[in-house]
């Protein structure tokens, strides 16, 4: 039997802006791709909170980018 070991990362926001999640698949999948403001309506507006925690991460994530058709997001992460 195999043990299952969890990572967790709490994230922090440094700034007076809280942290926010993005919205469910089911709710990004009505977003329009092509609208100018596609990276704002992603965002969950209701789930505002002062940290958030990452599940299943071993390391730690240096940046985040999307894909120039938006429909992908990229993380760098180092594993030591």
């Amino acid at each position: 039997m195999q043990t299952l070991t969890v990572h967790l990362v709490q994230v922090f926001s440094l700034l007076s802006s809280k942290l926010k999640a993005m919205k469910s698949a089911e709710r990004l999948a009505e977003i329009d791709n092509d609208a100018d403001d596609v990276l704002h309506r992603m965002i969950d507006e209701t789930s505002a909170e002062g940290s958030k925690s990452l599940l299943g991460h071993a390391s730690v994530v240096f940046g985040l980018s999307f894909s120039p058709d938006r429909l992908a997001m990229m993380k760098t992460m180092v594993f030591f």
